[in-house]
């Protein structure tokens, strides 16, 4: 069989993509934004639990629960407050960055 030459001819016709709208600097830079303000949260909560682990592992060396280790499950916990903080900071970025990207896209209104 065949390709049909007006398949060929039209290309566009047998595209997955849409065609393109219109990408603004605005559109651009907040996506950059966004997605900094995305990575640099995630890093900061990473941050976090990697120093809860190390308290958790001073916590686990002592024998009994001394007043030491008291405090350090104190600052855990403290430290748990700021990651749900930071999580509902991290949902605003994430909502940012798929309003920017529908934006660019193309899907406003679908």
């Amino acid at each position: 069989m065949v390709p049909s030459t007006a398949a060929a001819a039209h290309p566009a016709h047998l595209s997955l993509v849409r065609p393109a709208t219109t990408l603004s600097r605005e559109d651009i830079e907040g996506l950059a934004t966004a997605l900094l303000d995305l990575g640099t949260g995630y890093e900061s909560a990473l941050r976090t639990v990697i120093g809860m682990q190390r308290l958790l592992e001073r916590v686990r060396r002592s024998e009994d629960i001394s007043p030491e280790s008291a405090l350090l499950l104190q600052e855990m916990a403290r430290q748990i407050a700021t990651l749900v903080d930071c999580s509902a900071a991290m949902t605003r970025c994430l909502d940012a960055a798929g309003g920017r990207l529908s934006a660019m896209k193309g899907d406003r209104g679908e």
